[in-house]
């Protein structure tokens, strides 16, 4: 009998025990909907205004639905609330409602002093944040100045965002560190970051967008300069915890939408703002073949020389015309379109890069007194200098080595071609042939007897032009393209050792 109760004891204990287990494993695969990282760089003008966001967190978060972690670095000289420390911290943000400016949230590290500047700083952050603080999505917030894809200053070119005054450096757009900062936490994730959000002034630019677009899903950014609260960071988290589970696109919208309400006579006040976010999928780079082609229309009707064009751009919606010369491209394409000496042919590209912004822009909020200051906002700026003296970085842009047209148009030129540097043989085949194109024609460099073909197609694949076909001696050659329509075309190079492609623009 003893035995019969121990053995259904000994039951009940394994039942119970199984069920525990059972309930822990699921506990610890239960992932929270979201975690929010947010890299709080106020190591410099900005900390106070940091501290005070740190603050709006702490009264917006709810722990039970998703995770805020902050890295937090503060400045040496100025704030000198919360026992007055300047190294890098990190906390996990916990709920306070006083309004005193204390951070109370837990601190889960210490840094000493961290180069926020520094690409390998925020991506070793994200990496912590996703170990510790695994979740269905994510969304990275870079906090700090910002200045597009360009830094003002000759100490600083081809920088961007997050300024670390301590050690005198930043994140740069045109010199890659931003592109690889997201390679780099896409690589961690194993997928795109679900939101990127600049909480940076004029960062809502097509070329930054483009730097990021294959690892991340939505960015939310602004063309105009982020107001010096930044986000309201209890409204945003107050909508998180009424929809926990909300999708990366509605939370993306919710931050645009919660960014103009706060400073049209909400939370924050009354000042000027605009905030957008953008789907970086296909409808995006169907945005840089729309603008891509556009300037080749541009150009064909004399480019910048162009007095309609130019009286286009002095009515364009601009963000900043003293460095970075931000303006709205949207808002330029619709000026062109309402322009009544522009060919049809440009102003039906023109309205295609319009519609093309409209598939891509998710969301767009502005607000300005007067109206009128920020009424050309659309959600996505451009780099577009007065004169033809571009800063010579802008070559450096993923976009201007995949689309150069822009470039092209901007810097004055009106027949236009692939530059000289640009090769189009791979290494595994410039033992067969070097293939170039150089001031318009095709070049073409044989070390040995090889048999050749050098074919141009237009964009939907239809051989337009048999430039060479046959047996070449050792030697240089050049050929002069036959087609004497402008657009955008691949010219392919086919040997024995295989084949390879590269874009050809042709401008008469």
């Amino acid at each position: 009998m003893r035995k019969l109760i121990f053995a259904a004891v000994l039951t009940a204990f394994c039942f119970s025990l199984t069920e525990t287990i059972k309930a822990e494993a699921t506990t610890k695969k239960a992932n929270k909907p979201w975690t929010i990282l947010i890299f709080l760089n106020g190591d410099n003008d900005l900390e106070s205004a940091a501290i005070n966001d740190v603050n709006e967190m702490e009264r917006g978060v709810d722990t039970s639905k998703y995770n805020v972690i902050i890295e937090l670095d503060r400045f040496p000289i100025g704030e000198v609330s919360n026992s007055n420390w300047t190294d890098t911290r990190v906390f996990y943000i916990t709920p306070d409602p006083s309004t005193d400016r204390t951070i109370r949230s837990p601190r889960i590290d210490s840094l000493g002093e961290a180069n926020m500047g520094d690409p390998n700083t925020l991506i070793d952050f994200v990496k912590k944040g996703i170990q510790n603080y695994p979740a269905d999505n994510y969304m990275l917030i870079i906090w700090d100045h910002g200045s597009g894809w360009l830094k003002k200053g000759n100490h600083l070119s081809s920088k961007g965002v997050s300024y670390d005054e301590t050690s005198d450096d930043e994140m740069g757009v045109a010199n890659g560190e931003y592109a690889y900062a997201m390679d780099s936490i896409s690589t961690l994730l194993g997928k795109k970051l679900d939101i990127l959000a600049n909480d940076a002034c004029l960062m809502g630019m097509y070329e930054v967008a483009y730097e990021v677009k294959d690892n991340v899903n939505y960015i939310v950014f602004s063309e105009y300069d982020m107001a010096g609260d930044g986000y309201p960071y209890d409204d945003i988290l107050n909508w998180l915890n009424v929809n926990p589970n909300a999708t990366p696109e509605e939370l993306s919208k919710a931050i645009v939408d919660k960014q103009v309400a706060s400073y049209n006579g909400g939370s924050q006040g009354t000042q000027n703002v605009t905030l957008s976010a953008l789907k970086l999928d296909d409808k995006f780079l169907h945005v840089a073949r729309c603008i891509d082609t556009f300037a080749v229309e541009l150009m064909e009707i004399n480019g910048r020389n162009n007095i309609n064009i130019e009286t286009a751009y002095t009515e364009t919606q601009c963000f900043n015309n003293a460095w970075l010369y931000s303006y709205d491209i949207y808002d330029f394409a619709y000026n062109i379109k309402q322009s009544g000496s522009i060919p049809d042919s440009v102003k039906n590209w023109a309205d295609s890069v319009m519609l093309a912004i409209d598939s891509a822009v998710i969301n767009e909020g502005h607000y300005s007194i007067p109206s009128a200051l920020l009424e050309g906002s659309y959600g996505l700026a451009i780099y577009y200098p007065v004169g033809y003296n571009i800063d010579t970085t802008y070559k450096n842009l993923t976009v201007s080595k995949d689309f150069p047209n822009w470039r092209n148009f901007i810097k004055g030129d009106t027949i236009i071609g692939v530059e000289e540097q640009s090769i189009l043989v791979p290494p595994r085949l410039r033992r067969i042939a070097s293939l170039q194109l150089l001031k318009g024609k095709i070049c073409l460099s044989v070390p040995k007897v090889t048999e050749a073909n050098i074919k141009i197609y237009d964009l939907c694949g239809r051989m337009k032009e048999v430039v060479y076909t046959g047996i070449l001696d050792k030697g240089d050659y050049s050929f002069t393209p036959g087609i004497h329509k402008s657009g955008v075309y691949f010219v392919r190079l086919e040997t024995n050792s295989g084949s390879y492609s590269q874009k050809l623009i042709i401008a008469r």
